[in-house]
């Protein structure tokens, strides 16, 4: 699913409909985001924070997200 900007793929489960994460591809290179709230033990305990990229531009959310996702890996079917 492609939201919004258009700058990343959303990953939904399509038997209940949650938001797993997202995937941003650049090319031959691409940056993933996981929602943390599916592990059942998560690793870190961390206050959830409010946010608001509304005023971003297409660039300004590019750069946040290669600066803070998870380099990964394309694989080629």
């Amino acid at each position: 699913m492609i939201f919004g900007l258009r700058t990343a793929e959303m990953v939904v489960c399509a038997r209940c409909g949650v938001y797993c994460g997202a995937v941003m591809r650049e090319g031959k290179q691409a940056w993933a985001v996981l929602n943390a709230n599916l592990f059942l033990d998560p690793a870190f305990d961390r206050s959830a924070e409010t946010v608001s990229y509304e005023g971003e531009t297409p660039e300004q959310r590019i750069a946040r997200r290669k600066r803070l996702w998870t380099p990964a890996e394309l694989l080629e079917p």
